[in-house]
């Protein structure tokens, strides 16, 4: 089981795009978290990957997000067989764990969640139930949910 945090270990000193200087503490905080040796070998492996990608097509930390994710999962060229499905999946929750990780050191910025005029009224209808009826958190997620999908339905695409 050493010899396979070691083994991630020697990968993640391969990197020379511009995640190098993080995978080291991403394996390290996967290993803090008590993930399998296995896991953590396959995460590093698809982190490289992905470093490699990045540096490949000249992308900077400050500009990553999960646009770059998407066009890392479609990129071309792979030679033999195309890869599982099941495959890809566990490709792309490595990836977005590893923006997390990023996002959470401040080394990306932070997603870009874009609301609309429902969802800003569903989430003000949301607090009211907080404030005023003082509603369990359940009770007043699933209120809000289905204030939102009533806008959203009887108002859009207004």
């Amino acid at each position: 089981m050493e010899r396979t945090y070691e083994s991630a270990a020697a990968l993640v000193d391969r990197a020379a795009g511009p995640l190098a200087s993080h995978l080291g503490p991403f394996v390290t905080s996967l290993v803090e978290r008590q993930y399998a040796a296995s896991v953590i070998y396959i995460r590093a492996r698809h982190a490289l990957a992905f470093d490699r990608w990045l540096a490949k097509h000249c992308v900077v930390l400050a500009d990553l997000g999960e646009v770059h994710i998407e066009r890392y999962q479609h990129r071309g060229g792979r030679r033999h067989q195309s890869i599982r499905t099941e495959t890809r999946r566990r490709e792309r929750y490595a990836v977005m764990q590893l923006l997390q990780f990023l996002r959470g050191h401040g080394v990306c910025p932070a997603a870009c969640v874009e609301t609309t005029a429902a969802d800003d009224l569903a989430t003000r209808y949301g607090q009211h139930l907080q404030d005023q009826q003082g509603l369990a958190t359940t009770t007043i997620e699933r209120y809000r949910t289905v204030a939102g999908r009533f806008l959203h339905e009887r108002f859009w695409p207004w």
